[in-house]
């Protein structure tokens, strides 16, 4: 394809890199190379590099009685067939895909920006302003925007916080992978900037160690809310 998926945010691609094969994109830079699929080179921070490839599953069907699992575990065969001509019969002119962690050729990206998921019940409620009593205690702060319900918790005692999904640090601090609602999420985001803390977590990507609330602020306290 020589045009990137509208629907597909490259910080899921990094995600899935980081996850699967333990490569931490730097840069991902999108290859208009054709051949049916979609491409990009990723380079990490040691200038290691890594060709990766996406598939529309809904793109490769054969008529409307074949599934995405169907197409799934037709690339899959296809792939494993490619890497054992390579590695195990020794035809080295074979393009074979590189086995992540666990094994596996293929990585399954779910992604539908218009699906919404059923709920689920909750079993312990938070309220922001709480404290848990755990650790020397929590600061609950409800931090809406990537989806209604979402909570970030401080912890004052060790200096951390525990962002949750109001962002990533992924190629860099930045956005989640979408927002239910982007001026609660911005106005999520400017709240942990006003915060005081060394260190932060996230639900994806690498932690930061010192100086954390200092690049917060440096990232949303100027942020418009669009």
């Amino acid at each position: 394809m020589f045009t990137p998926p509208a629907d597909l945010p490259e910080t899921l691609l990094s995600e899935a890199l980081c996850d699967g094969w333990g490569f931490r994109p730097a840069s991902l830079s999108y290859q208009a190379v054709g051949f049916g699929s979609h491409h990009w080179l990723a380079v990490d921070s040691a200038g290691l590099k890594l060709f990766a490839t996406v598939d529309d599953l809904n793109e490769k069907l054969h008529d409307d009685a074949d599934t995405t699992n169907a197409v799934f575990g037709r690339l899959d065969q296809a792939f494993r067939s490619a890497l054992s001509l390579r590695r195990d019969a020794g035809l080295e002119f074979v393009l074979a895909p590189l086995p992540d962690t666990g094994r596996r050729v293929l990585c399954r990206l779910v992604y539908h920006p218009d699906e919404r998921l059923e709920p689920v019940a909750i079993k312990e409620p938070l309220t922001g302003g709480e404290i848990l009593p755990i650790a020397g205690g929590f600061d609950v702060i409800h931090t809406p925007g990537h989806c209604a319900g979402q909570v970030a918790l401080l912890w004052r005692p060790g200096r951390m916080l525990f962002a949750g999904d109001v962002c990533m640090n992924i190629m860099g601090l930045g956005d989640p992978v979408g927002f239910e609602s982007l001026e609660e999420g911005r106005a999520s985001q400017r709240k942990l900037a006003g915060l005081s803390f060394d260190a932060a977590g996230f639900g994806h990507g690498e932690p930061i160690a010192r100086d954390a609330s200092s690049r917060f602020r440096n990232k949303w306290c100027n942020k418009s809310p669009a």
